[in-house]
């Protein structure tokens, strides 16, 4: 999704510099926990009546009393996972600064394949460690 965006996105401008892409990298990596934590209540209630555990009458009023256990699931998800999030708020910007050098290079084939190759390769690294990673490693990060 990342390449296509950056590639329509970046018609006709110039290369957007570090500093620009850190700012980002960081509003990602500090937005990630905490909207996390608050969409996390309403999302166990959607997965228990997946799994037949509340019955359908029943889903709205938990979505109304996961609202309210939002903010505070929030701060808690925030309080334990900032450093999970700005670690991969500076893999965003370093992907974003990447894919933007990507995008605008003068060479037609870097510019049209390049963003591809590499969210591809990102995207299938970051996976690979989510799946194959040892799982205390994994466990730190949150």
């Amino acid at each position: 999704m990342a390449a296509p965006v950056s590639y329509n996105l970046g018609k006709g401008r110039p290369p957007r510099n570090w500093q620009v892409c850190f700012v980002w990298g960081l509003a990602f990596g500090l937005l990630l926990p905490v909207i996390t934590g608050a969409l996390l209540p309403s999302s166990v209630v959607v997965m228990d009546w997946n799994r037949d555990l509340i019955p359908a009458g029943g889903v709205p009023s938990e979505l109304l009393s996961a609202q309210f256990r939002a903010p505070l699931n929030s701060f808690v998800y925030t309080s334990l996972n900032i450093t999970t999030g700005l670690i991969f708020g500076a893999v965003f910007g370093l992907g974003f600064w990447v894919i933007n050098r990507l995008t605008l290079a003068a060479n037609l084939a870097v510019s049209r394949y390049g963003p591809w190759i590499f969210t591809f390769t990102l995207g299938a690294t970051a996976v690979s460690l989510a799946s194959y990673g040892p799982p205390d490693t994994l466990a730190r990060l949150g």
